[in-house]
């Protein structure tokens, strides 16, 4: 069973100095870690590929083989495209990256304590949802309005076949993480970026990872459960289920 590798060792980012314009590699606090190189990393599904230096798009994502989204360290996020040039990720003038004392949209989003959780993005009451608690390399599976998180497994199929395992059963314990509103499409992407850097290619080559959702507006009820579902496989699921609004 191959788990997924700590990712948390400081290393200079595909942008050269840092994330975004000029920033610095940053030192890992508290439960967060330091955005790390996306190009040539060891995965979460554990092997070296450079999954995260090429943007993930529509035409990759199906029931066969989804879109999967590597952190380079942090928490992933979901932001909905409506509100994705709000988010500015990481900056030299947040607490992790720099020496101030007010949060940027990282340290908000590394702030999340449970296995995922709902954040402000902007000033115009958008919300995004925090894929927390580990740096896990993710995908979504719009057939199940879920989010899988590759923990440990040794196949992608096989993991898929356990994440179905543990949907279906009735005995799996869940952690209730609040109420996400969406207003419709969001996309996957690693809370270090900015959003209006995914569309800039890296110095050195490749593209910001990023996974669509395809998701209705509506206000979710957000559960998540990280479960050994077996020997071989260790499930971290985020799933969004529809509530009165």
């Amino acid at each position: 069973m191959r788990a997924r590798p700590s990712n948390h060792i400081s290393r200079v980012s595909p942008r050269g100095g840092g994330l975004g314009s000029g920033r610095t590699p940053l030192p890992s606090r508290f439960s967060c870690w330091a955005p790390t190189s996306s190009a040539g990393v060891v995965s979460g599904r554990g092997h070296t590929d450079g999954m995260s230096a090429s943007s993930s798009t529509a035409a990759d994502a199906s029931p066969t083989s989804p879109a999967w989204v590597e952190s380079m360290g942090g928490p992933l996020i979901v932001i909905p495209l409506s509100a994705l040039a709000a988010w500015r990720g990481c900056t030299e003038s947040g607490v992790i990256a720099g020496d101030a004392t007010a949060p940027d949209d990282y340290d908000r989003a590394c702030a999340v304590d449970d296995l995922a959780g709902v954040i402000t993005v902007g000033e115009n009451g958008a919300q995004a949802l925090v894929l927390a608690d580990e740096p896990a390399t993710s995908c979504y599976l719009p057939e199940r309005r879920a989010f899988l998180r590759w923990l440990a497994a040794d196949s992608e199929a096989g993991l898929k076949a356990a994440a179905e395992a543990v949907l279906a059963d009735p005995a799996t314990e869940w952690e209730e993480c609040g109420t996400w509103v969406s207003d419709g499409p969001a996309i996957l992407m690693d809370s270090a970026e900015a959003g209006s850097d995914l569309g800039i290619e890296y110095p050195g080559g490749g593209m910001p990872a990023q996974a669509p959702v395809p998701l209705r507006a509506g206000h979710w009820r957000v559960r998540a459960t990280h479960t050994k579902a077996d020997e071989d496989n260790r499930v971290g699921l985020v799933q969004l289920l529809p509530t009165e609004s």
